[in-house]
């Protein structure tokens, strides 16, 4: 799971580095978010034993955010988030699992009002977390676990200019997520392994700053 993390950090870099060093005009700032969902996951330890719950999911972020096409007169424009998450898990029982995550978001946007004041898009969006974390109870405050969650949905945004520098950005999806996981206890010799399916709705605040990204009509 560690190395899954890093790799995709490098890609992150990777993608960031062409990107500015392609592009003349882009926007670069932060992001903060926040959503909740629910979810249906099944467990399965090194006996074959196999069990199913269903979950109450939340989480909230902040981080980096690089767009392609803020405020220009372009149908097209790419929006990648970096950032740390923090996701819990709440089961029927009450016990949470929280994990904190590394996450990446791509956005590939098209922008259907575009003015020298505004620009709404909508598109599809694919989100990649990887992080660890424990779950929340005395019986089982040794049990680590890791995760890989891996969701695609539709997104809408809206960049609304407030100068010749600053957007204020604000974008919600809807997200279709699969988890796949493995926990293990830190005093015991014994696995299990997850996977599962969530829903998740959510809300994002952006503040950009944009390099040489003018509204000008073709």
């Amino acid at each position: 799971m560690k190395r899954i993390c890093l790799v995709q950090l490098l890609i992150a870099f990777l993608v960031l580095g062409f990107m500015t060093s392609q592009a003349p005009a882009i926007g670069l700032g932060g992001y903060f978010t926040a959503g909740s969902g629910s979810g249906e996951w099944d467990a399965e330890d090194e006996n074959d034993s196999e069990w199913d719950f269903e979950t109450d999911d939340s989480g909230s972020g902040f981080g980096f955010v690089l767009d392609t096409a803020v405020a220009k007169d372009r149908v097209f424009n790419y929006r990648l988030n970096i950032g740390y998450e923090r996701k819990d898990y709440e089961d029927e029982t009450g016990a949470t699992l929280e994990i904190d995550n590394f996450v990446v978001v791509n956005d590939f946007g098209f922008g259907v009002v575009r003015t020298p004041k505004v620009r709404l898009w909508l598109g599809p969006e694919l989100k990649i977390t990887s992080g660890s974390g424990n779950i929340d109870t005395d019986k089982n405050e040794e049990f680590d676990i890791d995760l890989v969650n891996v969701g695609i949905g539709p997104v809408l945004g809206l960049n609304v200019h407030v100068g010749k520098l600053v957007t204020l950005g604000f974008k919600t999806g809807l997200l279709f997520e699969s988890v796949y996981g493995r926990g293990e206890h830190e005093t015991r010799d014994d696995t299990i392994e997850y996977s599962g399916s969530d829903s998740y709705f959510y809300f994002n605040f952006a503040i950009i700053f944009r390099i040489n990204d003018v509204y000008k009509k073709k």
